[in-house]
């Protein structure tokens, strides 16, 4: 691709990721999420590879694709996934941190065929 449609895309996936961050933030009901920003927002193409993350606390970046693959694999596998579906990770191995943190995977479809998922992880 050239150039120009790669920067385009890049940042048409950093701006999705950072929208996830603000409609976080804006619903959030501690103060640990809003304030201190102790979770992570990311985009993640079918093969578990981060495509886009919002900003958040360093120790977050780039860490939340081990927890995509093992909540896919523990939902019984790609092939079991619909749209709509919502999963919810909060074994402290899978989330790569404290033992109260949660993680929510969500497939995300176009034209009825997976092609990535959208992950949070936080308190």
């Amino acid at each position: 691709m050239d150039p120009v449609t790669v920067e385009l895309v890049r940042h048409g996936l950093d701006s999705v990721a950072a929208q996830l961050k603000r409609v976080l933030m804006r619903t959030a009901f501690t103060p640990v999420i809003y304030e201190v920003l102790d979770f992570a927002v990311a985009l993640y193409d079918r093969r578990y590879r981060l495509l886009a993350q919002a900003p958040s606390l360093p120790l977050f970046m780039g860490r939340l694709g081990f927890c995509v693959e093992a909540a896919v694999a523990a939902a019984g596998g790609e092939a079991t996934l619909r749209q709509g579906d919502v999963i919810l990770c909060n074994l402290p191995f899978d989330t790569g941190s404290h033992p109260q943190d949660c993680a929510l995977v969500t497939p995300v479809f176009c034209r009825f065929a997976l092609i990535g998922y959208a992950a949070v992880n936080g308190r």
